[in-house]
């Protein structure tokens, strides 16, 4: 049996989902997102105390708006013949008695599962459908947060067309402090008595 013949028999038998289509059930089809994006932010201990503001600048990709995410001209984008739009291809090889069916990323039109003729692709973008972008954000560190928590811008991150915009998450990263130690609530330090206060009592002074 050719391969065509095999990728039709599948797909008749398991409704288009390849070799194991529909046996777990099918995956939403909602918009994809795009990924979201890291960013730590370094504060020093006094700064956690207190509460700060801090700038931070962060380069993402945004939709063209040269050719509104087309990449080209008006019309100037096809589907691709090779992969017929899905970015990627199957591919049936024969193991013994078996049939595997694999997925490779479209080498016709790099994934992307459109073509654009050199010619007319958009001077802005240079076909890409985004360009690049320099943001600030100004983040506000309320007093007496931890290290380790986050704060999430939504929808900051890379643009896509298409798909639903990802998040910047900044984490909240704390400086060592030179003397103390923080554990949740208290404040922790060592400091050095001479032999008459360690034997005595009496008091010490912590800056």
């Amino acid at each position: 049996m050719g391969a065509g013949g095999a990728e039709d028999l599948f797909a008749n038998l398991f409704g288009g989902g390849g070799f194991f289509g529909g046996m777990g059930g099918g995956r939403s089809r909602g918009p994809r997102k795009t990924e979201d994006m890291g960013f730590n932010l370094q504060v020093s201990l006094e700064e956690l105390y207190r509460g700060k503001s801090a700038k931070i600048a962060v380069q993402r990709k945004i939709i063209c708006s040269a050719c509104n995410g087309r990449g080209g001209k008006e019309g100037a984008v096809k589907t691709c013949p090779g992969c017929q739009g899905r970015r990627y291809k199957t591919i049936l090889r024969q193991m013994g008695p078996l049939v595997q069916q694999m997925q490779q990323p479209c080498p016709d039109c790099d994934a992307e599962g459109e073509i654009i003729k050199p010619a007319d692709r958009c001077t802005s973008c240079h076909g890409k459908k985004t360009v690049s972008e320099k943001k600030v954000h100004e983040i506000h560190v309320d007093a007496g947060m931890k290290h380790g928590a986050k704060i999430r811008l939504s929808g900051e991150a890379d643009q896509a067309p298409g798909c639903q915009t990802g998040d910047i998450i900044v984490t909240i990263t704390e400086r060592e402090h030179a003397f103390f130690q923080r554990r949740d609530r208290d404040l922790h330090c060592k400091v050095a008595i001479d032999l008459i206060t360690a034997l005595n009592g009496g008091p010490v002074r912590i800056k």
